[in-house]
């Protein structure tokens, strides 16, 4: 009969990797591809969610409900140290570029779970280990109406030093049962550039 296949897939709005994998399924029995309009750390979230709810015993209908339920609640705000990944990915202008650098400028991103892009959010100035602590305390608001069983760190290339220092400020602001620490993949790397920080978690509501 052989296994039935849940596969969580990159954002559509980011990728084509979606429509191919819809594509690949017409030719299988039992296999679900799901849009999880996140990016590598929301998805691997969403992942983690899935493979809890296998080891309760649901079934692979119950899991894929529950999980399409959990993507409008998925958050994974970005904070990037430098641009030049950006506007070679063609994200952003090169003037945009050039000012960023020139004032010490720190974009932050943000996964919009309406269709799955990266939208712009709030631009912080200075020394990027000296905004990470403000970026972390505005992007959770203080804990409130997050689901506090996980939350991701994704970096692409912090040191094993700095991303502990992120765990104790987020530590500081609520009381996670499971904070993990991943690196995101070349794919994520290659659009945002070296020391790039993400989070993920799930709202309640």
């Amino acid at each position: 009969m052989g296994y039935t296949v849940i596969h969580l897939c990159l954002s559509s709005g980011l990728s084509s990797a979606y429509e191919n994998a819809v594509a690949a399924a017409e030719t299988f029995r039992k296999v679900t591809v799901i849009d999880t309009k996140t990016a590598s750390v929301g998805g691997g979230l969403l992942v983690i969610r899935a493979a809890e709810m296998l080891q309760e015993g649901k079934t692979a209908s119950e899991i894929i409900e529950q999980i399409k339920r959990m993507i409008p609640k998925s958050q994974e705000p970005f904070l990037i140290d430098e641009m030049e990944f950006l506007y070679k990915g063609g994200r952003a202008s090169m003037l945009a570029t050039f000012m960023a650098g020139l004032f010490s400028i720190k974009p932050s991103l943000y996964v919009d779970m309406s269709d799955g892009t990266l939208k712009a959010g709030k631009k912080y100035r200075g020394k990027f280990d000296n905004i990470v602590p403000k970026f972390i305390e505005e992007s959770l608001n203080g804990g409130k109406n997050i689901d506090k069983k996980h939350i991701m760190i994704g970096h692409t290339g912090l040191s094993n030093a700095f991303l502990q220092d992120c765990k104790t400020e987020i530590e500081k602001i609520a009381d996670f049962e499971n904070i993990h620490i991943v690196r995101a993949g070349c794919t994520i790397t290659s659009h945002l550039g070296k020391n790039s920080l993400i989070l993920a978690w799930i709202a309640k509501a």
